[in-house]
């Protein structure tokens, strides 16, 4: 079964979207130019995977949002559709060959680092600690997968006529009054900080085409021409889900173009994009704890 990045749960997940394109690293502004210095050459530090995993079948009742906590993962009512979302930021969310069940069941998730590990996993980046979801779904649910990119119909994002409606990020900023990510540092992406209020911190525009690809209904690429990181705020009018019925859908092509009009931006077609799926060799109902 092949599924894309839909326009369902756009605005109400956006910011678990936008984790996923953000990475979490701070920007640094440049160093002057020295004469280098021999130094010792190192080894690469190898990346944080968890110790301790345990997943059950979700049994129903309350569930919590997906999370990386201070030592590990916890996640509680997820599906494997998800988490494998959450691993493949660059696919855009195109991903083929997942059995029903992956779509569907629901899985309890609590996994934990080691604890000679735990003060390095704290200063990680969420793109970092993704490396041990990875892994995790390779173990315990026999995943494997391999990436192809196809070239498709797709949307041009460019400045509109009067000029982008936001600034440049100041390098090196740290947001001391903004919002604040996993690592008590600055939230890199975007991210809904009020009902239908969405606030974006040191963004590329190749990221804000990322995000306008499933709404949009076509892939979409950057053709900005701007090449750095920008903060805005644009804001999204939502069915009030209590005079709407469940499977009323929201007026997709308004609220991109009210994003696209808030931002100074628009969608030109007729352009071919490359576009990176993720292909499911093969997934198994996870192994017992």
């Amino acid at each position: 079964m092949r599924v894309e990045r839909s326009a369902v749960g756009f605005v109400v997940g956006v910011s678990m979207v936008c984790v996923l394109l953000a990475g979490g690293a701070i920007a640094q502004t440049s160093a002057p130019a020295v004469a280098p210095t021999p130094q010792v050459a190192t080894a690469v530090e190898k990346p944080i995977l968890f110790e301790v995993v345990s997943i059950r079948p979700f049994k129903g009742g309350v569930t919590r949002p997906r999370g990386f906590t201070d030592d590990g993962f916890s996640d509680e009512g997820q599906r494997p559709l998800v988490l494998i979302m959450g691993i493949c930021a660059t696919c855009k969310q195109h991903i083929e060959g997942l059995p029903d069940w992956a779509m569907n069941e629901a899985y309890t998730i609590e996994a934990r680092v080691a604890d000679t590990d735990v003060a390095r996993w704290k200063t990680l980046s969420v793109k970092q600690r993704e490396l041990a979801m990875q892994a995790m779904l390779e173990d315990r649910f026999k995943m494997k997968s391999h990436h192809e990119t196809r070239v498709m119909p797709g949307f041009a994002l460019v400045v509109a006529k009067n000029g982008p409606k936001f600034k440049e990020s100041i390098p090196g900023d740290l947001y001391p009054g903004g919002l604040k990510g996993v690592n008590g540092g600055p939230w890199l992406g975007i991210v809904e900080t009020a009902p239908g209020v969405e606030t974006g911190q040191h963004v590329s525009m190749e990221e804000v085409a990322d995000l306008l690809s499933g709404p949009a209904g076509r892939p979409v690429t950057d053709q900005t021409g701007l090449k750095g990181f920008y903060d805005f705020k644009f804001t999204i009018e939502t069915p009030d889900p209590s005079t709407t019925a469940d499977t009323a859908m929201p007026d997709w092509p308004s609220i991109v173009t009210t994003i696209l009009e808030q931002l100074g931006l628009k969608l030109e077609s007729g352009v071919k994009v490359p576009v990176e799926y993720l292909v499911v060799d093969h997934i198994e109902r996870p192994t017992e704890n």
